[in-house]
């Protein structure tokens, strides 16, 4: 099993390797190449020359258990660099990699040079093992945002709390990536017409064009709803003498009224995180170095880690409840509506049928009892 992390040496800008004396006279400074700080750092390494090109140069050794290939191209002023590091486990080459970059860094070859890493093979492997984790952190965050949703507003559930403005974001989405083949299908299954398929993929689709920076704008931006209005007027129609009302009930009503976001209103009670908006806004920049490709070492592997599961622990446990309390309240509260529908149902036939009978059948009696 083999991995290689590459990168180029530019010369320092403040040492010059090359200086003019008045005579015209050019002074090379020996011993600082990239080669010397190699050989010095690790001494078990030994030099292949090869004699058909002077600019190429290989040093070969073993290295904690590992054996490794120092590989220098020279051009011109700029050198660049290949360590191949062979080993049994991805993970025993990795650590070998991140010694090998931390001594050679470490070496003083930065008096003389200016690095760039131009294939890091330690943040591949550190993004790759983090990406599972955050691909099913994000999962289980959408999982709860459409139980909670759907359970609140049914289809229409990203219509209900969302501004325009993400919305119409996500529909010019979802519609420059659905092609007419998608439509079809979704017609063919659903016998449906086209306006209808489009709704459906929205339906299905929605959550899942969610940026995590959009969910972080969505759940934690305070808004004013539909929602919200039509609860205030029907508490003002309610209410039409304030002045009749408490301390604690005006507190209530203003606290109630008040523009909330979507976490405080669906989520909070479920996942008690007080620093909860920092905490989804680091996992959203480490997720951006990871879906980007870009540096990602030990350290921000650990953080990372540590902070996702956090968040996947308590998304769970507000999943689990929403499932177990939230979907029985629903239900119950639907049993309820329905025994109340059958109630009134009853209680019309009786009178119905009480009227009937004092009509009909009481002046048939009245009339057999006077006989």
């Amino acid at each position: 099993m083999k991995k290689q992390s590459s990168y180029i040496f530019f010369n320092h800008p403040s040492n010059e390797k090359q200086k003019e004396e008045k005579d015209g006279t050019i002074l090379i400074e020996a011993g600082n190449n990239v080669y010397s700080y190699i050989s010095k750092t690790f001494p078990s390494v030994k030099s292949i020359i090869d004699k058909t090109n002077i600019f190429n140069l290989q040093c070969k050794g073993d290295i904690n258990a590992c054996h490794v290939v120092f590989t220098i191209h020279e051009v011109a002023s700029v050198e660049y660099l290949d360590i191949s590091v062979e080993g049994k486990t991805v993970a025993q080459i990795i650590g070998c990699l991140e010694q090998i970059q931390g001594e050679l860094f470490n070496s003083g070859i930065r008096k003389y040079y200016v690095d760039i890493i131009s294939f890091d093979a330690i943040s591949e492997y550190y993004c790759n093992k983090m990406f599972v984790k955050l691909n099913t952190l994000e999962r289980n965050l959408r999982k709860l945002m459409l139980n909670i949703y759907i359970l609140n507003f049914g289809k229409d559930y990203y219509k209900a709390t969302m501004g325009s403005d993400l919305q119409d974001k996500i529909k010019k989405l979802i519609g420059s990536s659905t092609s007419n083949e998608n439509i079809k299908s979704i017609k063919n299954a659903y016998d449906v017409s086209n306006e209808q398929a489009k709704s459906i993929l929205r339906m299905n689709l929605f959550f899942y064009h969610l940026e995590l920076s959009d969910m972080q704008n969505f759940l934690f931006k305070p808004n004013w709803t539909s929602i919200d209005e039509k609860a205030h007027t029907e508490f003002l129609s309610s209410h039409t003498d304030l002045s009749t009302l408490s301390d604690d009930e005006l507190r209530n009503a203003f606290y109630q009224f008040t523009p909330k976001s979507d976490w405080d209103r669906f989520f909070s009670a479920k996942i008690p995180i007080n620093n909860i908006a920092d905490l989804i806004d680091s996992v959203r920049k480490y997720r951006n170095s990871v879906a980007h490709f870009k540096f990602f070492n030990i350290d921000d592997y650990k953080c990372c880690s540590k902070m996702v599961k956090q968040l996947n622990n308590a998304i769970n446990e507000a999943i689990k409840m929403t499932e177990d309390v939230d979907f029985a309240e629903r239900n119950t509260e639907k049993i309820k509506k329905a025994l109340s529908d059958l109630v009134e149902i009853i209680y019309k036939n009786y009178n119905w049928m009480q009227r009937n009978i004092e009509k009909n059948i009481h002046p048939l009696f009245m009339r057999l009892t006077d006989s």
